[in-house]
């Protein structure tokens, strides 16, 4: 079905194109390009134009003389309710409220095919948004930015850009470590052991959470055998438990975005896909 229903640009084009013809039919001067704007007051229209205050140097008359003739000599349409002067002579154009309820109608009969186009065809677009730092559960913030990145993909592949969505997780670095470090202390202390929690490190009750999980998750529990990886080198250890720990969070974060309704064609990691081959350094 071929629609019908403009966008706002197509909508002052035909505004712009009557202009022209009123203008013409008054024996004035071409506007050329009108500039439209959408009044905040309902009571000044659905859309208003100074072209009239514009031209009036050039066809030598008061703009309100200009804006009276352009509204005397506007073509009827089947968009156009009514044209109004204001002031020194604004023109505000109210659109028929029968076309604007057959246009509702019309994009409620076209479901989710209106508004589809190919403007952006041939376009490829790479479109990264949340990559929330795998280092506890999502937080509000990550919602929003779901909400909107999620809606900004499906908008520009309606109209025909080839878009890939991208989830670049920060597993690597500082906060890498200091999730791991956390990890690790909560797990000691489920066995009566001292431990300190690094500055700036994750001290949340989500992390003891989260050691409980360890523990289920090895085969032990606190009080019972202490998980062979507390005795690895302390590079292996940050490894190994912020490695199950990104693991767990991720999972988790998926899982919240697929409720929500939002998935992801690339998910990238930065130790895996950036930093273990070599690629910040084969920019620099």
């Amino acid at each position: 079905m071929t629609q019908r229903i403009p966008d706002r640009q197509r909508i002052t084009d035909r505004l712009t194109s009557s202009i022209r013809t009123a203008l013409a039919a008054a024996g004035l001067p071409d506007a050329g390009e009108c500039p439209w704007e959408v009044p905040r007051q309902t009571e000044h229209g659905d859309y208003a134009t100074n072209v009239a205050m514009t031209l009036a140097r050039v066809a030598k008359r008061p703009p309100r003389q200009i804006a009276d003739a352009i509204r005397t000599y506007f073509p009827a349409s089947p968009e156009v309710d009514r044209v109004e002067v204001a002031g020194p002579g604004f023109l505000n154009v109210f659109l028929s409220p029968a076309w604007v309820a057959g246009s509702v109608r019309e994009i409620l009969d076209s479901g989710g095919a209106y508004g589809r186009g190919d403007e952006h065809r041939g376009l490829r677009i790479r479109l990264e948004f949340v990559s929330a730092n795998p280092t506890g559960p999502l937080v509000i913030v990550s919602a929003r930015a779901a909400a909107v990145g999620d809606s900004l993909a499906r908008l520009l592949s309606s109209q025909g850009a080839a878009v890939a969505t991208e989830y670049y997780v920060n597993d690597a670095g500082t906060q890498f470590e200091k999730l791991a470090l956390s990890l690790e202390a909560r797990v000691r202390e489920a066995f009566g052991e001292e431990a300190t929690i690094p500055d700036g490190g994750y001290a949340g009750d989500y992390i003891v959470d989260l050691a409980v999980r360890y523990l289920e998750a090895h085969g032990t529990a606190p009080g019972a055998r202490r998980p062979d990886a507390l005795e690895l080198p302390e590079r292996e250890r940050i490894e190994h438990f912020g490695r199950w720990a990104v693991a767990h969070y991720l999972a988790d974060q998926r899982r919240v975005l697929h409720d929500y309704g939002v998935s992801f064609d690339v998910w990238t990691s930065e130790q895996r896909d950036v930093r273990d081959r070599g690629l910040a350094e084969k920019v620099v």
